[in-house]
């Protein structure tokens, strides 16, 4: 049986763009519709219309939704006490991207959301209904998504970490994959003194990076040094700062260290540079989260990529499937993590 995926590997376009084309979308480029045209033919492709039940664009606009608490507000905040909101940027990199390759006109609009004060009103461009669907990018709790979402009409997805949450398309990260991948890669290479700076331990993914840690330990025969473990206060670099130089002034020397974030390594190489300790002769480190300050600080730091353009791409096939009619259940789906080794880590073997 011939299906939309199928018409749309033949034409060379995403899923949401055939779904346009089936819909007669004035959208679509018209050398791109008869691409796909082509392919449907070609296939003896026959849509099953009687499963759609199809709603049009009022607006030809989608909205992301940037999810901000207390340590990323909004505004021109380049000092170490602020967060970076790389993930943010580089999932809706992926977003435009997927729009590029849908040929579609469809215009973005976009909105940062403070949840750290409580419950409050929907996001301003929904509650005017000026978008036909909506990505949310953040951290969130079950209970942040169902006040957020209460009386949103329209399609949405969730982009986040690892949640478990039914009824809602999600395109999650994997905290838990992504620092066991990290830690089997220290312990090969014979470190033996690893230390996790971990986000706060209020994050709902707090225990997920150790449970990732503990995972690879346990199949290494590694023994976990607790007092390595530690945990900032804040989310920020200066945070991270602060939680590090009390471990090394305490007397705790790590040969590694795995942070939970960019905000956490930051903070870690300053106070390293600050010690006159090198990265990596006396000290290799891998960041979760790789992105261009991974690769643009010296020396480049390995890393977890986490795919988050790719994450933001599937959350954009996601949305306008939904605005295109697609009435199944709700689609959960993990991106894979990858380590990209760069010039912090020294074999100790």
């Amino acid at each position: 049986m011939v299906t939309i995926w199928d018409v749309a590997a033949r034409a060379g376009v995403s899923k949401s763009t055939v779904s346009l084309v089936l819909n007669s979308s004035p959208l679509v480029k018209d050398e791109t519709r008869k691409r796909v045209l082509d392919a449907i033919k070609a296939l003896n492709y026959v849509p099953n219309y009687n499963a759609r039940s199809l709603i049009k664009r009022k607006n030809n606009s989608i909205g992301i939704i940037h999810i901000l608490r207390n340590t990323r507000p909004l505004g021109a905040h380049y000092e170490w006490n602020y967060g970076l909101e790389q993930f943010s940027h580089n999932v809706e990199d992926g977003v435009f991207a997927a729009l590029m390759d849908s040929d579609a006109d469809i215009s973005v609009i976009k909105e940062h959301f403070d949840l750290s004060c409580g419950k409050q009103e929907m996001p301003k461009i929904l509650r005017n209904r000026r978008v036909d669907g909506a990505i949310f990018v953040g951290g969130f709790d079950s209970a942040d998504v169902f006040d957020l979402i209460e009386g949103i009409e329209i399609p949405i997805v969730l982009v986040t970490s690892s949640l478990e949450i039914t009824g809602i398309d999600t395109v999650l990260h994997d905290p838990s994959t992504g620092s066991r991948l990290a830690m089997e890669k220290l312990i090969a290479t014979g470190h033996r003194r690893i230390c996790l700076v971990n986000c706060p331990k209020d994050f709902r993914v707090w225990p997920k990076r150790i449970e990732g840690i503990r995972l690879a330990a346990d199949e290494a025969g590694y023994e976990i040094h607790d007092e390595l473990i530690i945990s900032p206060r804040e989310n920020t670099a200066q945070s991270a700062y602060e939680a590090f130089k009390e471990l090394l002034d305490s007397g705790h020397m790590p040969d590694a260290v795995l942070t939970a974030n960019n905000e956490m390594v930051m903070g870690v190489l300053r106070c390293l540079y600050e010690k006159n300790i090198r990265v990596p002769d006396n000290i290799s480190i891998i960041c979760y989260e790789d992105s261009s300050l991974c690769g643009n600080v010296t020396p480049a730091l390995s890393a977890v990529n986490i795919q988050k353009e790719v994450i933001g791409h599937t959350a954009l096939d996601f949305l306008l499937d939904r605005i295109n009619g697609f009435k199944g259940e709700a689609r959960s789906l993990t991106i894979e993590p990858y380590l990209v080794i760069r010039g912090s880590i020294l074999e100790r073997g």
